[in-house]
């Protein structure tokens, strides 16, 4: 995951604080979030979304996650 900016170490704090640790990217311009990667199954891929959309600075959530072995 990239921590570049003060939003995304917001976000890699809240995503471990819930037991995230996959690894994917995430890229902030303006206010806007886009994860990009893989994940094992919907589920986790719909909870890192709410996650996000959950802290405060964050207006929206592009989640280009792909979903690589669902089981």
């Amino acid at each position: 995951m990239l921590s570049n900016s003060p939003l995304q170490l917001k976000i890699l704090d809240k995503l471990r604080e819930n037991g995230i640790t996959d690894a994917f990217i995430i890229e902030v311009k303006a206010n806007e979030v886009s994860i990009k990667g893989t994940v094992k199954s919907y589920k986790i891929k719909d909870k890192i979304e709410q996650l996000i959309i959950q802290i405060a600075d964050v207006t929206f959530v592009n989640n280009e996650l792909a979903v690589f072995n669902e089981n």
